[in-house]
């Protein structure tokens, strides 16, 4: 699908500072190295994210991507926005009562194990998941415009979104959506989503759960939908061996629906090491069966906050 890219180079040509005031600004940039059978690329790429709290029930926050020419990953090759500034997030935030809020705009996908930033991924290269999810969303990265409210309801906080049809197939129709998040024991946080729509891959189901316990983190993942993809699975173990290095292993595998169609599997191998406060390094070995062949990669990532 291809993603419709939301220029706002406007904001290129203004300072940080310009931004600052009362509002917090943070962010940071991305350097990756990939080479694979096809390529031996450097690539840099950059978030700036710009937020204020306007009172104590509403906020605002905007998160610009900048793109030399992809989006990183060991996996990724040359894809993405070549050259760019894009709107990532845009939405503001209200809470009219405790443990409820309203978000309105283009926000990320709340739906799925993995995250979109790469300061909050353990590997460098994402995985099928992901890809699936982000295949489904016509906007840049995995990406949903609409509302969405939030509250607590006993132990879990439940999140309910009306936003425009994922893949902008029919703006006349809507896709909804329903989160569940709940922390039934400690250290476990138990996830369930569903989307709704007509097109692609349809309606969408995905469970997930995160269980961390002494410096060990284990995510695991389970996707269906009603078209397209029987389902995929996927597991991710991290270990911080100490405060400075990490060690990380990810496999997943998808099934499809159409007769005769091959599974596809992909891994990935990284270790991790944090440089400094805001700097970090890490080193990868990714290989997929995606095109029909292995199709192994090795990639380099440094990850600078501010």
């Amino acid at each position: 699908m291809l993603k419709k890219i939301i220029p706002i180079t406007v904001l290129t040509t203004l300072p940080v500072a310009a931004f600052a005031g009362s509002a917090n600004v943070s962010g940071f940039a991305d350097i990756t190295y990939a080479n694979n059978n096809d390529t031996s690329v450097f690539l840099a790429n950059a978030e700036v994210d710009v937020s204020n709290k306007l009172s104590d029930q509403v906020s605002v926050r905007l998160d610009t991507d900048l793109s030399l020419a992809g989006n990183g990953g060991a996996n990724a090759g040359l894809s993405g926005p070549a050259d760019s500034a894009v709107i990532e997030q845009a939405y503001f935030a209200y809470s009219p009562m405790k443990e409820i809020t309203v978000l309105g705009g283009v926000f990320n996908n709340p739906i799925g194990w993995e995250k979109e930033d790469a300061p909050d991924m353990y590997q460098i290269s994402k995985g099928q998941i992901y890809g699936i999810l982000d295949g489904q969303t016509a906007l840049y990265g995995n990406n949903l415009a609409g509302v969405a409210v939030a509250g607590g309801v006993g132990p879990a906080t439940i999140t309910v979104a009306a936003l425009n049809e994922l893949g902008h197939n029919d703006l006349e129709k809507n896709s909804y959506a329903v989160v569940i998040n709940a922390a039934p024991v400690k250290g476990l946080d138990v996830e369930l989503g569903y989307v709704t729509q007509e097109a692609s891959a349809e309606n969408v189901l995905d469970v997930n759960a995160t269980y961390s316990m002494m410096g060990a983190t284990i995510g695991l993942e389970y996707l269906m939908a009603d078209k397209i993809i029987d389902s995929a699975m996927g597991i991710t173990l991290n270990y911080q061996i100490n405060k400075m290095f990490g060690a990380t292993i990810m496999y997943d595998t998808v099934s499809y629906e159409a007769s005769g169609a091959d599974d596809t599997a992909s891994y990935a191998i990284a270790v991790s090491a944090a440089l400094a406060s805001n700097l970090s390094v890490a080193a990868e070995y990714y290989s997929t069966d995606v095109s029909g062949d292995d199709d192994p990669a090795v990639g380099l990532e440094f990850i600078a906050s501010f």
